[in-house]
């Protein structure tokens, strides 16, 4: 792999992946971002970090020279980009699965695992589809992420509860103590799933750090039976 890529963008979207890493994983490669570079149609680096519960992908405009993959220390690697001056970095992989980056006179080698050892994606059967502005979608979650208990051992109490009527969308959580309820609307061209699925506290709040309160771009939202997929420009997150 060989690839100059702009640091602003490259932060940017390695600060986004790595929130679903857990520090505390026993799993060395689940402390790695996974980096994958693609030249087939427009040339671009898919950033993925998960911890097999959350997955945050994000792909990232490159001048891509030789494709690859490999996977590094998202920590030692988010540092080492925030530290480097503005610009054309360039980041590559060296003999044992090492990643060096390289910005002018600087040059920082990172030994890395194999990509091959990362889990794969997770895809969404065919289920629930809609599409929501994330303008609307960040007021929704916002409006009920307090009532989101914390409380483990009731794990239906944990997240929001999605459910539609027509082309509204409402987003409803309690602790027991207090219930939130949000509506908003959404533009749907499949039938909605009877059964209103309930998305995690933590994929949530990590949602809310992801979507653009001032855009009215849209947001694709896709359940099925045991999982939910939110895609947001070049960024998708996945619970």
């Amino acid at each position: 792999m060989y690839l100059t890529v702009d640091r602003k963008t490259l932060h940017a979207g390695l600060s986004a992946v790595v929130r679903a890493i857990h520090d505390r994983s026993s799993l060395p490669v689940l402390l790695n971002v996974l980096l994958e570079a693609k030249s087939d149609g427009d040339c671009h680096m898919l950033l993925r970090a998960t911890d097999l519960e959350l997955s945050i992908e994000r792909r990232v405009p490159i001048s891509c020279r030789q494709p690859g993959s490999v996977t590094l220390p998202a920590r030692t690697l988010v540092d080492i980009v925030a530290a480097l001056p503005d610009g054309e970095v360039t980041v590559s992989t060296e003999e044992n699965h090492a990643g060096a980056i390289t910005r002018g006179k600087s040059r920082f080698r990172i030994q890395g695992l194999p990509a091959f050892e990362y889990p794969p994606a997770v895809g969404i059967g065919s289920g629930w589809r809609f599409r929501i502005g994330q303008d609307t979608l960040h007021r929704l979650i916002s409006r009920v992420i307090s009532a989101v208990s914390r409380d483990d051992t009731r794990p239906v109490l944990t997240g929001a509860e999605f459910q539609a009527d027509g082309n509204a969308l409402c987003l409803a959580a309690t602790d027991t103590h207090r219930l939130n309820v949000a509506q908003g609307a959404i533009v749907t061209d499949s039938p909605f799933d009877p059964a209103a699925p309930i998305v995690p506290g933590r994929a949530l709040r990590h949602l809310l750090h992801l979507l653009d309160d001032r855009s009215g771009d849209a947001v694709i939202c896709e359940f099925d039976a045991n999982q939910a997929r939110f895609a947001m420009g070049h960024t998708v997150l996945t619970k």
